[in-house]
């Protein structure tokens, strides 16, 4: 293939038909490791090189570095050992990206600037170099850190790709650390071309920070003691079956604030939605642990509840535990289940006649 899968090749060349399969036996495997560990957060694991790779994007490139480090932390593991790392909220992209952001910002702010704004911004920056990157919705630092990353984002690709300011709003922290690191010579993607001076990645950083700041000040208050990630970073889950009616869609859709982001293993990725660009619209709506040595010692949680019925109880009370970072018990006991049971429901398949 021409393009080796990359963007859409000239169909009508023989070379770019497509050849058939690749038997099943070529796929990658992974049996029976001697670390006894087996991990992956749809991270890359392979590679071959093309035709025989399986993708060029992957759904993760930097959570499978946090899994790995609280896994390698302690010799056994249990089953509150896993809600941790299940439920962990640390972000390695902004431990990553947010030093090379600010590297030339942290002590050369005009301190001396007694305007509301520069106080703000020194602010900003004092909690950012103080944060450790744990993407908690009862922080600023997470709010703050994603404005601004989205921000230099938009700033950097605007003039080259086409689209609007705020319009790319999926964070590429792969493609962010390049440029800012200068790789291959990534940082000329901070050069905005419509403009006669050559900016740097400096200029840029602390210019879509006071972007950042600016837009977080309007939507959220003159007081970043007061700024929420959890205001801003909601969970949603929508109805597929009144989820846009109007009115009724208040009562069907379930909607909460919740930790974590798109590069944690809590993960809660935000939409790419301009409206509402720090919404959660994908994540893990279920979670679940296996004790294997003890089945009864299972646990798991729904983001919203065990029913689709909006008018049952049981519709979205799961949803408060799954955002406490909870869990019920996973019980496999029949008389425990039916001592604790409301009723039974009995599914019967319907008789089919016979016909001619």
């Amino acid at each position: 293939n021409s393009t080796k899968g990359k963007f859409p090749s000239l169909g009508w060349q023989e070379k770019n038909s497509w050849q058939g399969f690749f038997p099943f036996q070529n796929n990658p495997i992974i049996k029976n490791p001697e670390s006894g560990v087996i991990i992956n957060t749809n991270n890359k694991i392979t590679d071959q090189s093309f035709p025989n790779h399986i993708s060029f994007d992957w759904g993760d490139s930097q959570r499978i570095i946090r899994v790995k480090d609280l896994i390698r932390k302690r010799r056994f593991h249990t089953v509150e050992s896993f809600v941790g790392i299940q439920t962990d909220a640390i972000s390695i992209s902004a431990r990553i990206l947010l030093p090379l952001l600010a590297k030339n910002l942290w002590f050369h702010e005009n301190s001396n600037s007694e305007s509301d704004f520069n106080q703000l911004k020194i602010r900003a920056l004092k909690l950012l170099s103080e944060w450790n990157g744990d993407m908690n919705k009862n922080n600023s630092e997470p709010l703050l850190y994603t404005a601004w990353v989205r921000a230099f984002q938009n700033l950097i690709t605007s003039d080259n790709v086409g689209v609007k300011p705020n319009e790319t709003s999926t964070i590429r922290p792969l493609f962010l650390e390049r440029v800012l690191r200068d790789v291959n010579g990534a940082e000329e993607w901070c050069d905005i071309q419509q403009t006669e001076i050559i900016e740097t990645c400096n200029d840029i950083s602390s210019r879509s920070l006071d972007m950042a700041i600016r837009h977080l000040k309007t939507q959220f208050g003159p007081d970043i003691s007061g700024w929420r990630w959890g205001d801003a970073h909601t969970a949603f889950h929508r109805s597929n079956t009144l989820g846009k009616i109007p009115f009724l869609s208040f009562f069907a859709n379930i909607i909460h604030e919740t930790s974590g982001g798109d590069n944690t293993i809590l993960m809660t990725r935000m939409s790419a939605s301009f409206k509402n660009p720090y919404m959660a619209t994908y994540g893990s709506a279920v979670r679940a642990i296996y004790d294997f040595s003890e089945a009864n010692k299972s646990i798991f949680i729904l983001s919203t509840g065990q029913s689709g019925h909006i008018l049952s109880r049981h519709y979205d009370d799961q949803s408060l535990i799954w955002q406490q970072q909870q869990y019920l018990p996973m019980i496999d006991n029949k008389n425990l289940i039916s001592g604790g049971s409301m009723g039974y429901t009995t599914i019967s398949p319907i008789e089919k006649s016979e016909t001619n």
